[in-house]
């Protein structure tokens, strides 16, 4: 077999989860609330290779972790918060946007 005859090597095991923890954790350094499918969507558009079963495992390593939190609307829709912190949500049915509401308390 000559060098052009040789098979590409293959991905290292597990090379999937180690992009989509970047990518998930680049997004989580921003104060924001996404979708697996929005993550995989951004991963993709970037040309990186993941599966979104591989995002949705590790965005739930991540909830798990303290790291997001797991907000459920309408039982059918799941979205990531950066947001740890006790707080409430608004849901937008129109534009399918999930926003923090930031409550401030008047100073005494």
């Amino acid at each position: 077999m000559t060098g052009q005859d040789q098979p590409l090597p293959q991905q290292p095991a597990g090379l999937d989860a180690l992009l989509a923890r970047q990518a998930a954790a680049a997004r989580a350094d921003r104060n924001d609330v996404v979708t697996a499918e929005a993550l995989h969507e951004e991963a993709l558009a970037r040309k990186v290779p993941v599966s979104l079963a591989t995002v949705y495992n590790t965005l739930h390593q991540f909830t798990e972790a303290g790291l997001l939190r797991e907000v459920a609307v309408e039982g059918a829709k799941t979205y990531f918060d950066t947001n740890t912190s006790n707080h409430y949500h608004f849901f937008c049915e129109h534009s399918g946007q999930l926003m923090d509401i930031v409550l401030v308390m008047p100073v005494a």
